[in-house]
């Protein structure tokens, strides 16, 4: 019985050494950014930063992608984690943007999607609408690709742990990526 739970736990540090490897060389741009930058110390959900939210967005989205993979699905995992760690840019300096929390979460998802434009130039349509459809339902604009309909499920997750977790999430990171990913996640985030 020791056995399946040290290898249960062994394919589980694997995993998600390999999500956390696939979204930093992937989201490098993202990380290196001045508005990312900017938002690993914003307060985000009262208990996180938008930087560490949007890592948990993406690895949440790529479970996700993963999950699906089993049931022979597939989802482009580029896009996913692109449009996972930018889909809040736009939030970031939300308290001298916008006059409250309504028109912050109806606007916010507009700006992710200028200031994605700005790291890829090359964006497409289907990456602005990943970005700027992830507030579906409190926005009218519903995720028209599978890539979408993933981030916006992870936002909801991520968001959801931010807030019944009050403090788990910062709490947990350095204790937990010293240990699963043998680095601490908090210098990308």
């Amino acid at each position: 019985m020791e056995n399946i739970d040290r290898k249960e736990i062994s394919n589980k540090k694997r995993n998600a050494r390999r999500r956390f490897e696939e979204i930093s060389e992937v989201g490098r741009r993202v990380f290196d950014s001045e508005i990312f930058k900017k938002g690993r110390t914003q307060t985000h959900h009262g208990t996180s930063t938008v930087g560490y939210h949007t890592f948990e967005v993406a690895d949440s989205a790529l479970r996700i992608c993963d999950y699906l993979k089993k049931r022979g699905i597939s989802v482009n995992r580029r896009e996913v984690i692109i449009g996972a760690l930018c889909h809040d840019l736009g939030i970031i300096g939300r308290h001298d943007k916008f006059k409250n929390n309504f028109v912050c979460s109806q606007q916010h998802p507009k700006d992710s999607v200028k200031e994605a434009e700005k790291l890829f130039a090359e964006m497409s349509p289907k990456m602005r609408k990943i970005i700027g459809r992830h507030m579906w339902p409190l926005t009218p604009m519903w995720p028209t690709s599978r890539e979408g309909w993933v981030v916006n499920l992870a936002d909801k997750i991520a968001t959801f742990n931010d807030i019944l977790h009050p403090g788990h999430g910062m709490r947990a990171v350095r204790e937990l990526t010293e240990t699963i990913y043998g680095i601490d996640k908090t210098d990308l985030i």
